[in-house]
């Protein structure tokens, strides 16, 4: 954990003098969690300028935690003021993006894998925590129409415009993993926001490139370095769990994550 000095571990790429990227892990709707770790950033970055700034953010915004809706809201004010500030700023897809965009296409096509997984949380949260568990049927489908009503056009924009993956220098940054024996360019659409056993556990030949990545949980809540990958999904929708985000600079890699007083948005409906 990191809150007054920050840990680093060197790695076998490096970035070129000058340049820093922030990839910042899994959110799940933990807005002061996320201001937390922000806050953090800030105060490294004021002590530590840099020339040239890309920060990365991997997915999964969305379902788990109860502040959705006002995640999204700070996350496109944060985009205009990290740029207008000189950053360049990229929102990667998750999975639960891909989930609630299916809701919201066709609201009446079975939402109940995306209900399961923390998007009763996400609905309540565009609805004002308005709602009950909806009973299947005719409730849950009136449910997700009123929450294809509530969903301004900002955010829609917003998710409509997510990234697959970004490529930077040695790193690529996804939110899931991909395929290692593959070109990018030849990678799946599914494999980028869903894959784990593959990828995760993945021992070919070292590769001049590190994979950094969320959506697969760490263990004991810490960031996980390994020859082809990083993984920085620290589980932030958990009591225990928290954000975490991972500052490249040179051959460096520092973690940053939330104050452990930092509150949580739990859920009524687990």
């Amino acid at each position: 954990m990191i809150f007054g000095s920050l840990k680093k571990k060197q790695l076998p790429v490096r970035l070129p003098d000058g340049e820093r990227i922030i990839a910042i892990g899994d959110l799940h709707g933990q807005l002061p969690r996320l201001k937390s770790v922000l806050k953090n950033l800030r105060a490294y970055r004021k002590k530590n300028p840099a020339a040239f700034e890309t920060i990365i953010f991997l997915g999964d915004y969305v379902d788990r935690g109860l502040q959705s809706a006002q995640l999204i809201d700070y996350l496109i004010a944060f985009r205009e003021k990290a740029t207008n500030a000189g950053a360049r700023v990229h929102f990667l897809k998750g999975n639960h993006e891909v989930l609630l965009l299916n809701a919201l296409a066709d609201p009446e096509a079975d939402a109940k894998v995306w209900i399961r997984n923390g998007g009763l949380e996400t609905v309540a949260s565009y609805l004002n925590g308005g709602i009950k568990t909806p009973s299947k049927g005719t409730d849950l489908k009136a449910t997700l129409h009123e929450f294809q009503t509530a969903v301004p056009p900002a955010h829609r924009d917003f998710f409509k415009s997510l990234e697959l993956f970004q490529k930077q220098g040695p790193f690529i940054f996804v939110h899931a993993g991909i395929r290692m024996e593959r070109k990018m360019k030849d990678q799946k659409e599914a494999d980028l926001l869903w894959i784990r056993g593959p990828f995760l556990d993945w021992s070919g030949p070292r590769q001049k490139r590190i994979v950094v990545h969320g959506h697969s949980i760490t263990n004991r809540f810490e960031p996980e370095l390994y020859p082809h990958r990083l993984a920085i999904d620290t589980g932030s929708y958990l009591k225990k769990g928290r954000i975490t985000a991972a500052i490249f600079e040179k051959d460096m890699v520092r973690f940053v994550q939330n104050a452990p007083g930092a509150e949580f948005s739990d859920s009524p409906f687990s």
